[in-house]
């Protein structure tokens, strides 16, 4: 753990408190990069608030279509991020992925929030579902492969290099990145922790049957000439 995980926990801790007198707040927990223990000076907190029964109204209104109400502020000179989830909400994601296997990106974020999250109140229903987490459905795996085997043909994307058709073919770089790191995310069994991919370093790491030199192939650097990008993220030498 760094120690800005270290210092943002504590805080947490603290945060969490405000909450202790609200009897419809069922369990809070800290998740993101200080829950992964990865924090750094840029980091904040993201703490997830389960209600049952909500508020009447929620507070704010729900930001997506998700229902998952968002709050971000600062606190004692910390980023905040507050998201506010029903019971029944996360009740709903779970039949969705466990049961359904319905691999959506957002409502794996959902289960993966929960499962990886760091209890600091209501640890009982949270360590329930963390239980239930723990258990990633063969369906799930396959789904989430097949969904993500969409990869550009490599001819193509020679063509597009000696264009230096620059943004098409970064374009469809990232596409690739996407699919591969999917489709690798299904065969480990890992529910996708974030929908847009964020904090890649970390999740290489989650990743045991993978590519050789997959941190090298996903890090294509956007200063690169084109030929020489869609080398690095073919994984070719040179």
């Amino acid at each position: 753990m760094t120690e800005e995980s270290g210092t943002l926990l504590t805080a947490a801790r603290k945060l969490a408190g405000r909450w202790s007198g609200e009897a419809r707040v069922r369990a809070i927990a800290v998740g993101g990069s200080v829950a992964a223990g990865t924090a750094d000076r840029w980091s904040d907190i993201d703490l997830y608030l389960y209600w049952d029964p909500p508020p009447d109204p929620m507070p704010g209104d729900f930001t997506d279509e998700h229902e998952i109400r968002i709050d971000q502020t600062e606190i004692d000179g910390i980023s905040v991020e507050v998201s506010h989830f029903t019971v029944a909400r996360v009740e709903a994601m779970f039949e969705a992925v466990l049961v359904q296997c319905d691999a959506d990106p957002w409502k794996q974020n959902l289960v993966s929030s929960v499962a990886t999250g760091i209890p600091l109140a209501g640890q009982e229903m949270l360590q329930a579902y963390k239980a239930r987490a723990a258990h990633y459905p063969d369906r799930l795996a396959h789904n989430m492969v097949m969904r993500h085997l969409d990869f550009s043909a490599g001819s193509y994307l020679r063509v597009l290099a000696s264009r230096n058709d620059a943004i098409r073919l970064r374009d469809l770089l990232v596409h690739d990145a996407r699919c591969a790191i999917g489709t690798l995310l299904g065969l480990n069994r890992v529910y996708q922790p974030h929908p847009r991919f964020k904090n890649m370093p970390v999740l290489y790491g989650m990743l045991p049957i993978a590519p050789p030199r997959l941190e090298e192939r996903g890090r294509v650097d956007a200063r690169l000439a084109p030929l020489r990008g869609g080398r690095v993220a073919r994984g070719d030498r040179g």
